[in-house]
């Protein structure tokens, strides 16, 4: 069994996920919360063409979740509370912040 661990492939997966789909779609929207049906077009709009880009970017919306940098409730999400005075003055919010700010870090 070559390739990464299951800890670093997580990782990865939500570093994607977050840094190509889920803030931009939120700056972009101007909103902390989204819809999943809006999360999947974007989706689709950044990993057009690749099938394992879809995957991971799924794996890795569920994985913020569990971090806690991302709250779902039914079929909307929000980021975490201390993460909107980032959107709000269109500040960038790595990977690396979103975890700290969530106490994920």
């Amino acid at each position: 069994m070559g390739g990464k661990g299951r800890h670093a492939a997580a990782t990865e997966h939500r570093r994607f996920a977050w840094s190509e789909i889920v803030w931009p779609l939120v700056t972009a929207l101007r909103s902390v919360e989204f819809t999943l049906g809006q999360y999947q077009r974007m989706r689709d709009r950044v990993c057009a063409g690749s099938a394992g880009a879809a995957t991971a970017a799924s794996r890795g919306l569920a994985s913020l979740v569990h971090r806690g940098v991302l709250l779902r409730e039914g079929d909307t999400y929000s980021i975490h509370y201390r993460l909107a005075p980032y959107m709000r003055v269109g500040a960038p919010c790595d990977y690396a912040t979103a975890m700290h700010e969530a106490g994920s870090g």
